[in-house]
């Protein structure tokens, strides 16, 4: 068998699945990783030694809003900022400034500026159309979209809309037969329009009423209803932010409805008087396409 050329070894403290290798080696010929373990690892063209420092592999960060102030350009910011804090990966979301990425003419610019702009490899959500024409998916999907993204909550008409319950239904169906998931921002609407108007009454303003608006009960309750879609069209679904401890108890429902049914957990600046998610790493499902 012919003798692989490595490139480069890094030796440090090797964070590996099960365990963690002091003294341990990373191995790297061209891009690939070849090796990582025990020990100071093979002979290299370059070694490069960080002692009493954790080698662990790039994050993935699966909620990202890099054009939602500027646009496209936004990439080059956030994929800088990302790579300084270890994420090689993320995925981006569609609602980008001025327009949402929704037809396969907005996804090949995307694409087209990951390109220029980004220092790591990105992923690209897509969103569904608010005019019904639903099948356009399927083309954004062909072009290698990771997954759908959609809203319970308006907070602009044309950018980052609400989709309702039937809408979101026939979406499911043919996220389901694309074999895609769907992701969630998870804020029930009418809810949230109730909780402003009695804060606003109250004389709450500015973030005092933002936060008012956002109590843990309009949350929890569009994560029943999404979990109710994946369930029955069985879509996997992800909601992209669980800020209360209730959000797991959701999650565990859908789990012994064997749904494909996953929260990104975070914490919320004021949680109306309910335990918070503790936070951690997105859980996520294996998704081709992306971009390098």
């Amino acid at each position: 068998m012919m003798e692989v050329a490595i490139d480069l070894v890094l030796q440090g403290d090797v964070v590996l699945p099960d365990r963690v290798v002091s003294s341990g080696h990373v191995a790297i010929a061209g891009e690939n990783i070849v090796s990582a373990g025990e020990g100071p690892g093979p002979a290299a063209k370059a070694t490069e030694r960080f002692e009493d420092c954790l080698l662990f592999p790039g994050i993935v960060d699966a909620q990202v809003h890099a054009g939602s102030c500027e646009g496209f350009p936004g990439l080059r910011d956030a994929t800088r900022a990302a790579a300084a804090g270890g994420v090689t990966t993320i995925i981006d979301m569609p609602f980008d400034d001025p327009r949402p990425v929704d037809t396969p003419d907005l996804f090949k610019q995307k694409v087209e500026a990951v390109h220029r702009y980004a220092a790591i490899d990105v992923g690209l959500y897509v969103t569904a159309r608010k005019d019904g024409d639903y099948d356009v998916l399927r083309a954004l999907v062909a072009a290698g979209a990771l997954s759908i993204k959609l809203s319970t909550y308006e907070y602009h008409p044309v950018r980052f809309p609400r989709f309702s319950t039937g809408e979101m239904f026939e979406i499911f169906l043919l996220a389901a037969e694309l074999g895609v998931p769907v992701a969630f921002h998870n804020e029930d609407q009418e809810l949230v329009t109730r909780l402003l108007a009695r804060a606003a009454a109250a004389g709450k303003k500015g973030m005092e009423i933002h936060g008012a608006g956002r109590a843990p009960i309009a949350e929890l309750v569009a994560d029943a209803q999404v979990l109710e879609l994946a369930a029955n069209t069985g879509v996997r679904c992800h909601i992209v932010h669980s800020t209360v401890a209730a959000g797991n108890r959701i999650a565990d429902i859908g789990r012994n409805l064997r749904a494909l049914f996953h929260f990104q957990r975070c914490r919320r600046p004021a949680s109306g008087g309910l335990p918070q998610a503790e936070p951690a790493a997105a859980l996520r499902s294996r998704a081709p396409g992306i971009v390098e």
